[in-house]
């Protein structure tokens, strides 16, 4: 008989990060989702579990130009070729005390199975620029 194991939430970040972005994606950048360990303290990569990833988050600073959403690409490849999570854009939300910053969230439910722990992001601004401050992957793992 098959056992349901129960989701556990985890949370892979760039830490604080300054990415110029532009109306023309960059470069796709590395997030390492193996940044976690099991529940009795064992290293754990994410191809030995099924997981869904499930909310994106990117916080920007410095927007300026007319730029009011972001377009997010997600590749299980370096060169952002392969699709895990297809161009998805979402509006910013400004900040309320510094209309200057602000953040957009991405709510994607994706199951998948990866051959690397590494999977690559990239972001293009509608219109004018803003700076990434950081990026935020939400993924649950069945542990």
């Amino acid at each position: 008989m098959p056992t349901t194991l129960a989701p556990a939430i985890k949370l892979a970040t760039t830490g604080t990060i300054t990415k110029a972005t532009t109306s023309a994606y960059f470069n796709p950048v590395a997030l390492d989702l193996a940044t976690e360990t099991s529940p009795d303290n064992q290293p754990l990569t994410v191809t030995a579990y099924p997981h869904r990833i499930s909310g994106i988050y990117i916080h920007v600073h410095n927007i300026a130009g007319g730029c009011t959403s972001l377009t997010l690409k997600v590749s299980p490849d370096s060169a952002g070729d392969e699709c895990l999570v297809p161009d998805t854009s979402a509006s910013l939300s400004f900040g309320l005390t510094t209309p200057s910053r602000g953040g957009a969230v991405w709510k994607v439910e994706i199951d998948a199975f990866l051959n690397s722990d590494l999977i690559y992001w990239s972001v293009k601004t509608n219109a004018g620029t803003c700076d990434i401050k950081e990026v935020r992957f939400v993924y649950e793992h069945a542990v």
